[in-house]
């Protein structure tokens, strides 16, 4: 017998760009329990050989312009949101470490068509942490365009 899942009350939204912020954020409050909270989560993605202290104002200006939208959605729907901007070599072991971290109960994700053929039949990130997360994931995927 299969196990209902119950609604999410800790909700991590990993949000990547503008023009998904709105969409992953309104699919979150939309799936999570009365008073959920939501960990709004931008990862700064670096190439490996930078150090992440390393300073880059303008994807700090661009996160936070992401993160902001974020919580004007979860404002209007009531929910409490926080937000963080991570810095990582790789944003999925990033998102993975405050998943577990966080201990939450669900994972909204976006999904970016690529053009490997990796990323085509389903995103490195995505991918990873569909496999790896201790929680259900949901992905928001846009249609082809």
């Amino acid at each position: 017998m299969a196990q209902q899942m119950r609604r999410p009350k800790r909700i991590l939204v990993g949000l990547k760009t503008l023009e998904n912020a709105v969409e992953l954020t309104t699919l979150a409050c939309r799936l999570g329990s009365r008073g959920a909270s939501l960990v709004l989560v931008h990862v700064i993605e670096l190439p490996d050989n930078t150090a992440l202290d390393v300073e880059v104002p303008d994807l700090e200006a661009a996160a936070q312009k992401i993160l902001r939208a974020g919580e004007r959605v979860a404002r209007r729907s009531h929910l409490k949101a926080r937000t963080l901007v991570l810095r990582a070599h790789s944003a999925s072991y990033a998102l993975l470490d405050e998943l577990k971290e966080k201990k939450s109960d669900l994972a909204v994700l976006g999904y970016h068509h690529g053009r490997t053929l990796g990323e085509i039949v389903f995103g490195t990130t995505a991918k990873h942490l569909a496999e790896h997360s201790p929680c259900y994931v949901v992905f928001g995927i846009p249609p082809r365009k």
